[in-house]
């Protein structure tokens, strides 16, 4: 339960991506070459569980604005290529994130929701809102600029195939 007085913002943003959602989940589905296409992913693998199952847990290091945010995160919800959602704890903040998928025609909709709880009043959450808008802004870029470059390349391949960084 979220107290009244504790700092929280949730936003959503999206992207619209020409292409079909296996194309989009091929390249999200790669957690571990996340590096190689997101700039603002500096690490990701996989610590516990099975790929992309409910309760496993992954690292991931990520830069929002000016800070490297690295924690251990679980995957809360799973079912793929629709919806992906995890939480993580990293010092002082607890983050939430969703990515849904919509399928219109030719065109894939990433939206990505992000909900940060500040467990410490003195953070400015203007700018880390800002900073995180700033993130997924540059995530959901770099996710339509590789699944436009190699979304349908990669489909039929295993992943120990797929190129790596």
């Amino acid at each position: 339960m979220i107290e009244k007085n504790t700092p929280t913002f949730t936003f959503e943003n999206q992207i619209e991506i020409q292409g079909q959602p296996p194309f989009v989940w091929n390249i999200f589905r790669d957690l571990e070459n996340w590096p190689s296409w997101n700039p603002v992913c500096l690490n990701a693998q996989w610590l516990k569980g099975p790929s992309w199952v409910n309760q496993s847990e992954f690292n991931l290091n990520t830069l929002v604005g000016k800070h490297q945010l690295e924690g251990t995160a679980e995957l809360l919800q799973s079912d793929f290529p629709w919806i992906i959602e995890w939480s993580r704890q990293i010092e002082n903040i607890n983050e939430k994130r969703t990515f849904e998928l919509d399928w219109r025609g030719q065109t894939s909709i990433v939206i990505d929701t992000i909900t940060v709880v500040l467990q410490n009043s003195t953070v400015d959450k203007v700018n880390l809102e800002q900073s995180y808008k700033q993130m997924s802004t540059i995530w959901l870029e770099a996710l339509k600029t590789e699944v436009l470059r190699n979304g349908d390349k990669l489909w039929n391949l295993s992943a120990a195939e797929r190129p790596k960084k």
